[in-house]
């Protein structure tokens, strides 16, 4: 058996060896022929159509592009998860990379294609005829923030909690 870091470590060579990440696009291109297909310089990889990432194929293993990006300028993977700070997951662009935990990626998705207020957490309550704002402000759970006359109101309160509980400016952009 092979330890983990020994394995990173002959992972890397490989990945400076066959590619090259241009930080600035996000792309990554061959650095040599590839049996069966890929020629030097070529873009490196394929769009998923399950889940709309990138990935490449490396020493028989299919890695996502932008953990290969922290990988190739870090000299490691990241420890959690990568977000796309834009939310367009075919964009690879160093700057677009950054480091999170999960809670920290669900912080910055988009807004659910089910939401018919516009604002992600708040919502029309039928009963009280008043708007309901809510917020996952920890693990696990919802927290309700209160029920308001307006819209405005009610999305000044869920941009309030959003800033109290660290939420990215990206956060609930349309879908």
């Amino acid at each position: 058996v092979v330890p983990k870091l020994m394995k990173d470590l002959l992972l890397f060579d490989a990945v400076q060896d066959l590619l090259h990440y241009n930080s600035v696009t996000g792309r990554f291109y061959w650095m040599r022929d590839r049996q069966g297909g890929a020629q030097f310089g070529t873009v490196a990889g394929y769009v998923s159509s399950n889940t709309g990432y990138s990935y490449i194929g490396v020493m028989g293993k299919k890695y996502p592009a932008h953990r290969l990006a922290f990988f190739y300028m870090e000299e490691k993977f990241p420890p959690e998860e990568v977000d796309h700070i834009n939310g367009v997951r075919t964009d690879n662009r160093w700057s677009n990379l950054r480091k999170v935990t999960k809670s920290g990626n669900m912080r910055n998705t988009k807004r659910n294609c089910k939401n018919s207020s516009g604002l992600t957490g708040v919502s029309w309550n039928k009963l009280t005829e008043k708007w309901e704002v809510y917020i996952a402000a920890r693990q696990g759970g919802r927290t309700h923030l209160g029920l308001f006359l307006t819209l405005l109101d009610a999305a000044s309160a869920r941009k309030s909690a959003e800033n109290l509980f660290g939420y990215h400016p990206n956060h609930g952009r349309p879908v």
